[in-house]
């Protein structure tokens, strides 16, 4: 075995890491073990090999290098370079949003890491801040981050189009919209994603957001990412430029790889260091096409060239705003000669008059009279008692439309949305619909309001909003509550994820005895499975240490069958050593090990057990002096036993017979001799 497991460091939707020892090389890897259940659902078996040998061909300080592929009893695996540190969701989670040079910082040596892939014909199509790792220690930000996780990578052809599946891969918040309508990929997609990321970094938040990953997909086919600058104000414009470049809709407009996007980030960059924050020319070169300026200069009413809004800055925004509320832009039947050229007076109910004066009558000495020949006509003035009233009388109606027209852009031309507080889903779908408004609905828990019924919306009660316009409605899940997993058997480290990643807490384990279950593997949990808990909740687990530890009994002296089946009920193992014993009853315990202390079930005790004295020869003494006789017997190493001979005795004490005769007989044993 080369790789020996550490720790689990991390588990995601394809594979779980860990940090693991490289035998052979004697070094910390980081090793990613691939699903088993993942392999019954289609080719992301090949997916995986994919990652290692995509992963393999680069060779870039800002990508996690991949040193092995194997698999072991079926299982695929890769083992990488092991990063310590952190990714780049803790950094946006801790610090977003970053501002445009710290985000930019970290956005470089990603996009030159993406580069690298291009240039090798290799599309990563999941770049998001999970896959990017910071590691600890180094001066730099460049030298920090590392691209990692190649999974979904695949070489790139003319026709990225997965035919053998169909099914959309990628992280739904980064997919561009050609993925999502045609999953069709390419470099430019992943410039996009990268445009996504840095709007991240910028904001502190996604561009796009919704109820589920479907309308989320929706969301980048149909809507522009917005300018960063509206959500983090003090942005440049020409950083909010770059991102709508990046992130284009039509893949066309967008950097035709990461490498051009990083020159256009370089040059950002260098824009930012020198201290300038308007660059309107910078701006317009990385404007997308379609919001550049015209082909043609735009022509005056006298056939000549008008100026540009590059040159007329306050012309340019005056000309925005115009449509905007309504006010038709100054033409060929503009302001007369001798009057500054400016918006035309507003229809009735519409808009201000320009600079938000009232309109005055041309002024009495402006006015001609034509002479005649013979004598002068008198122009018929306005008799003197009739110049005060009609004068008044004009600017009672000016105010009338300048007011009309305020009311009506500030209140008139909105509506009033209903309140949908306490409404069902449907109900307040439909009463929102029949009053001229869209719809699109959130769903969030709450600890008031029933599941199904709408908390609120946004506008909300006795607000207005344009007539067409979208109404949010938050739509109660009811209580947050969630069912404690099942995790008897388990691992502990799998059981604590499988907890954790419903938001609850996993208290101090209580460790047990338990001669069914494994040790480090989870008996139960309290509370049990299946039990409703709220978020926070503590849940402990009760893990196995195996099975009891016995208590040893020394069966020194004691029969050893008696000590045999004794040790084996308790669990452990019995080794018989048979000794000889010139002393001890055979079958008896002489020694035991260990005899004190306890020992874990289905450990070894080794019992040594006399075996009982060896055959020895006897000696004959019959004739010999009982002296001598019982000299030589016990000399073989036998007991001697005296008897009289019965009948006629004549007390000499010689031996006349002895029992056994000959032969051999157990050493240590007794012999009988009968004397005269």
């Amino acid at each position: 075995m080369r790789y020996r497991i550490v720790e689990k460091v991390a588990k995601g939707g394809m594979a779980t890491v860990y940090v693991a020892h490289d035998m052979r090389l004697d070094r910390i890897v980081a090793v990613k073990v691939m699903h088993q259940n993942l392999d019954e659902e289609g080719n992301f078996a090949e997916r995986f090999v994919r990652e290692g040998r995509s992963a393999a061909k680069l060779s870039h300080p800002n990508v996690v290098a991949v040193y092995d592929q194997d698999e072991d009893d079926g299982v695929a695996f890769l083992a990488m370079e092991y990063i310590e540190g952190h990714t780049l969701r803790d950094t946006i989670q801790s610090q977003a949003p970053l501002g445009a040079a710290k985000a930019l910082a970290y956005i470089e040596p990603i996009l030159s890491a993406m580069t690298a892939a291009h240039a090798v014909g290799i599309v990563h199509r999941d770049i998001k801040p999970e896959n990017v790792l910071i590691t600890t220690g180094a001066a730099s930000i460049s030298q920090r981050v590392k691209v990692a996780d190649f999974g979904l990578a695949r070489v790139m052809t003319n026709n990225s189009h997965d035919a053998t599946t169909g099914n959309l891969v990628g992280t739904v918040s980064y997919l561009a919209p050609e993925l999502v309508t045609e999953s069709k990929s390419g470099p430019r997609s992943d410039v996009y994603a990268a445009g996504v990321v840095l709007y991240e970094l910028l904001t502190g938040r996604k561009p796009h957001s919704g109820p589920s990953p479907v309308d989320i997909a929706y969301k980048h086919v149909h809507e522009d990412v917005p300018p960063p600058s509206k959500a983090a104000p003090g942005i440049p414009r020409y950083v909010d430029a770059l991102v709508a470049r990046a992130t284009a809709r039509d893949p066309e407009l967008r950097p035709a790889d990461a490498g051009v996007l990083l020159r256009m980030v370089n040059r950002v960059m260098a824009t930012l260091s020198a201290g300038i924050f308007d660059d309107p020319e910078l701006t317009a070169d990385l404007a997308l096409p379609s919001a550049g300026a015209p082909d043609k200069p735009a022509q005056a009413a006298n056939g000549t060239e008008a100026p540009t809004r590059a040159h007329d800055e306050s012309a340019a925004e005056s000309t925005a705003v115009l449509p905007a509320l309504g006010l038709p832009p100054s033409g060929p039947s503009g302001p007369p000669p001798g009057r500054p050229p400016g918006p035309a007076a507003p229809p009735p109910g519409m808009g201000l008059p320009a600079a938000g004066r009232l309109p005055l009558s041309e002024p009495e000495e402006n006015v001609r009279i034509a002479p005649t020949p013979t004598q002068p006509k008198q122009r018929r003035s306005m008799p003197a008692t009739w110049k005060g009233p009609v004068a008044i009388g004009a600017a009672v109606v000016a105010v009338a439309l300048v007011a009309t027209g305020l009311w009506w852009f500030i209140d008139g031309r909105y509506e009033r949305v209903p309140s949908v507080a306490g409404l069902s889903r449907a109900e307040a779908t439909t009463q929102l619909q029949n009053a001229g408004f869209e719809v699109s609905a959130n769903t969030e828990f709450s600890d008031t309001v029933a599941k199904g019924i709408v908390i609120d919306s946004d506008p909300g009660r006795d607000d207005k909003a344009l007539p067409g316009s979208t109404v949010e409605i938050s739509v109660s899940k009811g209580v947050e509550e969630y069912s404690v997993p099942k995790v008897k058997g388990m691992l502990a480290d799998d059981a604590q994820d499988e907890i954790q990643d419903l938001g609850l807490t996993v208290g101090d384990p209580i460790e047990k005895f338990n001669d069914n279950v494994p040790e480090g593997h989870v008996i139960n949990s309290q509370p049990r499975a299946g039990t409703l808990v709220r978020p926070g909740k503590t849940v402990v687990l009760v893990i196995s240490k195996g099975p009891a530890p016995v208590d040893i009994v020394d069966w020194t002296g004691r029969s050893a069958e008696r000590a045999k089946k004794s040790l084996e009920a308790d669990g452990l193992v019995v080794e018989i050593q048979e000794e000889e014993n010139q002393t001890a009853r055979p079958g008896t315990v002489l020694s035991q090990s260990p005899n004190s202390g306890t020992l874990p079930k289905g450990e070894t005790v080794t019992l040594v057990v006399a075996k009982g004295p060896a055959a020895v020869p006897v000696p004959s003494v019959v004739g010999q002096h009982k002296d001598t006789a019982k000299q030589t017997l016990e000399a073989a190493g036998f007991k001697v036993k005296e008897e009289a001979e019965g009948g006629i005795n004549l007390g000499l004490g010689y031996v006349t017979r002895q029992e056994p005769a000959g032969g051999e007989a157990p050493y240590g044993s007794e012999i009988t001799i009968w004397l005269n």
